[in-house]
């Protein structure tokens, strides 16, 4: 906390900020792993949920909110660890009959922790395996909505 790195990469805020003012509200933040006595690499629950902490548990609000949108888009670090248990915990809990093709990974904007490779290429085969979309940035198109 206070750190550059707690702050989210700098090349991201003008597209963050361009975002929030076409929209006219503010970016939701999501803050993980505040609990020391857990690890916590998913953005939605603890490796050992911690029972006197809600905050370690899987948080099926933020995942409820996910689903309420047409396309849930997926990046950063780690694609070893990070968005690795992000997403498969998303998944856990996605909607029943609700397409699982519209949680859409950008495989060009995640990379493993060096030595973890072998977990992140098993990573993106389970995913796709599921029926998750991952798809380059430059590739990506908005799903359209009717």
């Amino acid at each position: 906390v206070g750190t550059p790195g707690h702050g989210g990469a700098a090349a991201r805020v003008p597209a963050l900020e361009e975002w929030s003012e076409e929209r006219g509200r503010a970016v939701t933040w999501v803050l993980k792993g505040q609990n020391n006595r857990t690890e916590m690499y998913s953005a939605l629950k603890a490796e050992v949920p911690v029972k006197d902490d809600p905050a370690t548990s899987l948080n099926m609000q933020l995942i409820e909110t996910l689903a309420s949108h047409s396309q849930v888009i997926i990046c950063g670090e780690a694609k070893s660890h990070c968005v690795n248990y992000t997403t498969r915990d998303l998944l856990s809990a996605w909607p029943k009959g609700r397409a699982v093709s519209d949680v859409v990974v950008l495989e060009d904007c995640t990379s493993a922790v060096g030595g973890f490779e072998a977990e992140a290429d098993k990573f993106f085969d389970d995913i796709r395996t599921a029926g998750v979309t991952l798809v380059k940035a430059a590739d990506w198109k908005p799903k359209k909505t009717k």
